[in-house]
């Protein structure tokens, strides 16, 4: 497997996973304004969609590692992972830089 492959999909599955939690910070706030103050509905929805994202950005960040790592690519399934969490680490310093210009 090709050094050039295992960053392309490092940041491939980086970037689904910024994404995904790009859509949820934008869609929080307003699943909670439509939500009754005191209501059984608000920390239940927040606890589900806690839930299921902790599920999508697992398989996300390793779901490909896993896979390769079972198929006996172990020296590459644990590259794969650490570039992904080094894409990862540098998309959250990106959003922090641009957040505490604005």
């Amino acid at each position: 497997m090709k050094k050039a492959d295992i960053y392309k999909w490092a940041l491939i599955n980086a970037g689904a996973a910024s994404l995904y939690i790009t859509f949820l910070a934008w869609l929080m706030p307003r699943i909670s304004e439509g939500m009754p103050k005191e209501s059984f509905f608000g920390p239940a929805a927040f606890l589900t969609i806690f839930v299921v994202s902790a599920a999508v950005t697992g398989s996300l960040v390793l779901g490909r590692p896993t896979f390769w790592f079972t198929s006996g690519h172990k020296k590459e399934a644990v590259k794969l992972l650490a570039y992904t969490v080094m894409f990862l680490a540098v998309f959250a310093l990106v959003a922090i830089i641009i957040s505490a210009k604005s």
